[in-house]
């Protein structure tokens, strides 16, 4: 009997460790920026510490405008967004129209398909970007699943938020946001 009370006693020192990591902290899930969105969404939002995935079927279908509108709710007033842009296709005036601040954005234009993972995955890990927003088939063809796994725990340890606008033809592959 006492072995068991030491036992359930080890489990509960567990469950609140695991509680206080950086994907359980935050308790309050940080707005789409789209009400009707934020209705749709488990928690009204998406919580800090996740991949999202915004599919695309092509230019202007509003992806990217969605995962920017996110990327300004996670910053708020003073948070940094770290965008990958491998296609050189970001146009930083369109991310101040929808309020971020010039001074909360870094452009990234890295040469090569091994210096953009690198960017995205330390970018993620960094627990002092709010969020990180890429499109990784423009540097990668076929992202594998063991580098998705480390860009969901390098955010997840961070506590940022990794918003990742990818096409639709992904929808049948298997995700890690």
């Amino acid at each position: 009997m006492e072995n068991s009370v030491v036992q359930i006693e080890q489990l509960r020192r567990q469950i609140d460790q695991l509680q206080q990591s950086p994907c359980h902290g935050e308790t309050q899930a940080v707005s789409s920026g789209c009400p009707l969105l934020d209705q749709a969404l488990p928690e009204r939002g998406f919580r800090r510490g996740t991949l999202v995935e915004w599919l695309s079927v092509g230019m202007g279908t509003g992806a990217e405008t969605l995962a920017l509108m996110t990327a300004r709710q996670a910053c708020g007033e003073d948070g940094i967004l770290v965008v990958v842009d491998a296609g050189r296709r970001f146009h930083p005036p369109a991310a101040v129209r929808l309020g971020i601040r010039p001074e909360q954005l870094i452009v990234i234009h890295a040469s090569n398909k091994d210096d953009n993972h690198w960017a995205l995955d330390q970018a993620l890990r960094c627990p002092g970007i709010a969020a990180v927003l890429a499109r990784p088939e423009e540097f990668d063809r076929r992202v594998d699943g063991r580098t998705f796994r480390r860009w969901q725990l390098a955010v997840e340890n961070s506590g940022g938020l990794g918003l990742l606008v990818r096409p639709d033809a992904v929808r049948q592959s298997p995700s890690w946001a």
